[in-house]
């Protein structure tokens, strides 16, 4: 049967245990590291730690060249009587070893370490091995000795205070509770290690962590978190170019796209995988990667293409590395012969994978080769075998207490299966002697259970009705709830906006007024002069000019905000057309203080958007401009397409801005307006105006500016649909 998701348990996230050093084996550190060396010429301690840093650089590149430089290390420190250095080229044969799967020798030269560090008594290169030597009996599925290991080191880097190492004893704590299905505590170790490995933002590390906790969620079947996680995974390992945390990032994602049925990108992961294994002799993958390859077509019932895969997971399995993979692979191909109905080859698979995985220990893959057993002997006809086999897994089933998987609930399918066998087998071995009316009571009782069943069942589902009616009611009132504080917050902002223009208008026009009175009183006494009457003449235009803008403000405001007008306005819009009139309108104000406009605007320059409140935008725009530009001064209009949407610029000669006054103006508060150059006042209500327009036409903003070098203000509106 497929058994993607619990195969991950040999190598999901092995590359974290690579000695749990988080150099990050960059090409760029490596050249580095090699410059250093070639230029180092003592032969000395330094040039020992050189040699093994090099090595340890290669660890997700190059097996062989980690083994190179293992043994340039060894030699050169035994040659100058360094241990600690024989300790450290012994750790790094160990590395190159586990990297090609052979376990046995890595076994062996970390065994040679820590003598020498017990020897030596450094604490803390001692836990280190002993971390490392617990990686090995994990890969081993000697599960217990693995935890004494770690825990040993971890007691050792508790009592050193080293942070960073005790993260990678939680680290691979939490790998092997989960081997052995106890994935409360696994998952709590997991995450202390990636709370630490964040604190200190090693991305080697951190992505380690998010690795294991993929693997995690995926064997309690959480797939979502399982895939958000390793994406998180891989995206680091590609940033660090670490080859061996690609490859089993494309594994890891290929196995969950198995669980999700996303079998296309299940193959397409694996295969990526598979050539980067190729291309950089990281040999332990092979198995594993067909085999779930093969895995992918047997969920897809392609089962010729399984075979063919599996077959070359047996092929190129190594006896010292993965021992697991070999007997799940025996059991699927049971599993296909039975499918295929080749009963007696398919019992030739599972009594061979079912021998392998009891000498392994593994009970928990052992369940399934009995379940895919008890299938068989169903299959054949033989029901006392078919029992045996079912009560054996249940049994089994039992003592490994998988209830922590699924909160307690028992395997369903299994429990079906037994109830079937037993009644077949009830009926074999009773059907002569059972009589009549026991048959009858026995049907009475199942008609009887069947009846409180029902019973039961229609309770709980009208129940379940009655909640989900008041929880519906309950949200419902909820929401109303929340839209009518929305909406007195709404109009309680409103109001206080009102108040404030009215209290700036009310100001800002009885100004002007006054003045217009005062001048008529002088004009009916004959008190002014022609030079005199001239000069105010010219003042009252201006003063009642900025009059009338402000009131078109206060008119386009009112209609947006009070009428709360539905229906859409926007229609295809020439900027060019709206800047020559906006130009026109404020033609009296640019003379008057003799302002050149230069216009670089393409007649394309089209937009999406309402060209009343488009030419109250830029007639504020450049009424600012004009109010803070001094005389002879320039203002220029320019219109850049970006994509989908026309940047339109106006750019001033003018007074400039403070970064508190461009800070202001991007605030939701009302703006008190600046004084002109020409003396110019105004209420600061325009700006506002700009704002809500621009947001209502889907537009946004930028101020630049500095004092003494002018102002630019661009709007970004999105491009007129077909242009």
């Amino acid at each position: 049967m497929p058994h993607s998701k619990k195969l991950l348990y040999i190598f999901l996230l092995f590359f974290s245990l690579l000695f749990s050093v988080s150099l990050q084996a960059q090409p760029s550190i490596i050249d580095s590291l090699k410059n250093v060396y070639n230029n180092y010429h003592n032969e000395d301690t330094t040039k020992v730690r050189l040699l093994q840093q090099i090595g340890f650089a290669y660890r997700s590149q190059s097996p062989d060249s980690v083994f190179s430089s293992a043994d340039k290390t060894l030699n050169l420190a035994f040659k100058i009587n360094d241990s600690v250095g024989i300790a450290l080229a012994y750790d790094l044969r160990s590395l190159a070893f586990y990297l090609i799967g052979k376990v046995d020798s890595a076994m062996t030269n970390l065994q040679n370490t820590l003598a020498i560090y017990t020897k030596l008594n450094d604490l803390s290169g001692r836990a280190s091995t002993l971390n490392n030597i617990g990686i090995l009996y994990y890969e081993s599925n000697n599960n217990n000795e693995a935890i004494a290991y770690y825990l040993d080191a971890l007691k050792i880097r508790e009592e050193l205070n080293n942070e960073k190492s005790i993260a990678d004893c939680y680290n691979n704590l939490g790998n092997v509770y989960n081997k052995v299905g106890d994935y409360a505590t696994a998952l709590s170790y997991s995450f202390k290690a990636l709370k630490i490995r964040e604190k200190y933002g090693n991305l080697y590390d951190i992505a380690d962590s998010y690795a294991n906790i993929s693997a995690l969620y995926l064997t309690i079947k959480n797939y979502e978190e399982a895939y958000q996680f390793a994406l998180k995974a891989k995206r680091y390992f590609i940033e660090l170019n670490s080859l061996d945390g690609i490859i089993y990032s494309y594994i890891n994602i290929g196995c969950i796209n198995i669980e999700m049925d996303k079998f296309d990108d299940a193959y397409a992961n694996l295969t990526k995988g598979l050539n980067l294994c190729k291309k950089s002799g990281f040999q332990m993958y092979y198995s594993l990667i067909y085999y779930n390859i093969g895995n992918t077509y047997l969920k897809q019932k392609e089962y010729e293409k399984a075979k063919l895969y599996i077959d070359s997971a047996l092929t190129v399995y190594d006896s010292q590395f993965n021992h697991e993979i070999v007997y799940r692979c025996y059991s699927d191909m049971g599993h296909i012969a039975r499918i295929e109905k080749d009963l007696s080859l398919s019992e030739k698979y599972l009594m061979k994978a079912k021998e392998l995985a009891e000498r392994n220990g593994d009970s928990k893959i052992g369940i399934n080769i009995i379940k895919e057993l008890a299938l068989l002997m169903e299959q054949k006809g033989d029901f006392k075998q078919a029992y045996f086999y079912s009560k054996l897994a249940y049994d089994k089933n039992e003592q490994i207490n998988e209830s922590i998987l699924n909160n307690g609930v028992y395997d369903m399918k299994l429990n079906y299966l037994m109830e079937n066998y037993n009644q077949k087998l009830a009926i074999l071995e009773k059907e002569e002697s059972l009589r009549s009316a026991d048959i009858k009571f026995q049907r009475l009782l199942l008609i009887s259970f069947a009846v409180v069943l029902l019973l039961f069942v229609g309770i709980i589902i009208i129940q379940k009705k009655n909640v989900n009616k008041l929880r519906k009611a309950h949200q419902l009132i909820l929401k109303q709830s929340n839209e009518i504080s929305n909406k007195a917050e709404e109009l309680r902002q409103i109001n206080t906006t009102k108040d404030k223009i009215l209290s700036l208008l009310s100001h800002d026009i009885r100004g002007p007024i006054q003045s217009l009175v005062i001048f008529m009183d002088m004009l009916n006494s004959d008190m002014l002069s022609p030079d005199e009457f001239n000069i105010y003449k010219k003042k009252f235009i201006t003063n009642l000019t900025n009059t009338n803008a402000m009131l078109n403000n206060l008119l386009a405001w009112s209609k947006s905000n009070f009428e709360k007008i539905k229906h859409d306005n926007k229609s295809t819009v020439s900027i060019a057309n709206v800047v020559n009139d906006v130009v026109d309108i404020l033609s009296q104000n640019i003379q008057e203080k003799n302002i050149k406009i230069q216009k670089h605007i393409t007649d394309n320059s089209v937009v999406s958007a309402d060209y009343d409140q488009l030419q109250i935008i830029f007639r504020n725009i450049l009424a600012n401009a004009i109010k803070f530009t001094p005389n002879e001064g320039i203002i220029a209009f320019s219109a850049i397409k970006n994509n989908d949407t026309w940047e339109v610029s106006v750019k001033d000669s003018g007074m400039g801005m403070s970064e508190a006054k461009v800070n202001e103006l991007n605030s939701e508060a009302l703006i008190k307006s600046d004084i002109g150059t020409n003396g110019e006042r105004g209420t600061g209500f325009g700006w506002m105006i700009i704002k809500e327009f621009v947001a209502a036409n889907k537009g946004t903003f930028k101020i630049e500016s500095k004092i003494g070098e002018g102002t630019c203000i661009t709007i970004v509106l999105p491009i007129a649909s077909g242009s």
